[in-house]
């Protein structure tokens, strides 16, 4: 089975948890092309507030919650409604570290945020 974002937002909406105002926008595509990925970025980046985006790939859902700790610092919590132990950070791991192990190169994150 297949879910239906318009869905998931209706059945929040009727049930009280999301109230429609809160739904600022909605964004599609191939979440592999950069320019659909860019869009995602600048949105999240963009926002003064506390935002989530929720992104769907067939029975799979993944929360990117973005939660401001001052004016000028934020954070990014990740939730997957499918997380698997290998892409979880360990314990006595350092960002650093967790990022290495799954061949994250730092250059290239700063080379698309200097693209926005």
């Amino acid at each position: 089975a297949f879910l239906i974002p318009s869905d998931v937002h209706d059945h929040l909406i009727q049930n009280g948890q999301l109230h429609a105002t809160q739904f600022i926008n909605c964004i599609g595509g191939n979440i592999l092309d950069e320019s659909h990925l860019a869009n995602l970025i600048r949105a999240l980046h963009d926002s003064p507030k506390k935002l989530t985006a929720t992104l769907f790939f067939h029975e799979h859902v993944v929360a990117i919650l973005k939660i401001r700790k001052s004016k000028t610092e934020c954070y990014y919590d990740i939730i997957d409604s499918l997380p698997m132990k290998e892409t979880l950070m360990l314990a006595d791991e350092t960002p650093e570290e967790f990022l290495a192990r799954h061949d994250f190169d730092l250059n290239d994150a700063a080379g698309l945020q200097e693209e926005l």
